[in-house]
This record gives C-alpha cells, sequence and structure tokens, in this order.
C-alpha cells in the first residue's frame, strides 16, 4: 500500500491492488467490498462509475456524478452505488439530490467514515454517561 500526502480534508491516498483511492476509509471499504463479493453477497463490483447529471450544451460542459463503487446488492436485488464520506459538502448534497432525481432504479449509500478523534470523543461520552448512571445507582441503593 503505498502513501501520498494528506489533502485539505486530512485524507491519505492509498493503492490498493493498482487502485488508487481517495482516502484509507475508501481503500478499507473496497477491500469489504471485495469479500463481499467472493462471498457472493455482492456481484458486479465496479469503481468509479460515472453518471450524467447536466447535459452539456453551448454554454456549459456536462455535470456528472462520480460514486466511489457500483455493484449489485444479490439480497435485496438492487444496483447500488455507494460513496464513502467524512462529511457532506454542499455541492455533494446537491449531487446526491440530483441523482436521486434522475435515477430512481439506482440506490444511492454512503457510507459515513469517521475520523480517529470522532471516534474517541464518543467514547469518551459513552464513559461519562456509564459513570454518571454508575453515580445515580449507588445513591439510590
Amino acid at each position: 500500500m503505498r502513501r501520498f500526502r494528506r489533502s485539505k480534508y486530512g485524507n491519505v491516498k492509498v493503492i490498493i491492488d493498482g487502485h488508487t483511492f481517495d482516502s484509507k476509509a475508501e481503500g478499507n471499504r473496497y477491500c469489504e467490498l471485495k469479500l463481499m463479493q467472493k462471498s457472493g453477497l455482492i456481484n458486479y463490483l465496479t469503481l468509479q462509475p460515472k453518471y450524467l447529471l447536466i447535459p452539456k450544451n453551448k454554454k456549459n460542459r456536462a455535470a456528472y456524478y462520480i460514486g466511489d463503487f457500483l455493484y449489485v446488492d444479490c439480497e435485496a436485488g438492487k444496483t447500488v452505488v455507494e460513496d464513502v464520506k467524512g462529511f457532506e459538502t454542499k455541492e455533494f448534497r446537491l449531487k446526491k439530490k440530483m441523482f436521486e432525481q434522475m435515477y430512481h432504479a439506482v440506490e444511492l449509500r454512503i457510507i459515513k467514515h469517521k475520523s480517529k478523534r470522532q471516534i474517541a470523543e464518543e467514547e469518551a461520552k459513552a464513559w461519562e454517561k456509564k459513570i454518571e448512571s454508575l453515580k445515580r445507582g449507588n445513591k439510590n441503593a
């Protein structure tokens, strides 16, 4: 796995099986999807599917939505496009709405990635709640 410098969003590009992914989370998801494909849960795994949102005209070039992964979910019998996101930008939210309006037969799944800091903060809050509930439990006893 080769690493690149960090982007403005803090992600690091990685190369897995000769494919370059924009983040470690996206690379990890690719590995998960490959295992799912081997086990028969999904078929036809494709990288970087491209969907036309606004056609080209005389004044403007075409606008596209490019997902991270495309596959067929064998259990649900649906075509699925996945996008791995740390957070959603305004541009993504707009493209998501346009995609969902135009491609009804394709399910768009957003895979939320949490940073180490976000995970640590959630764990700290969970521990605080546990401690508070134990304190309340001891007072009632």
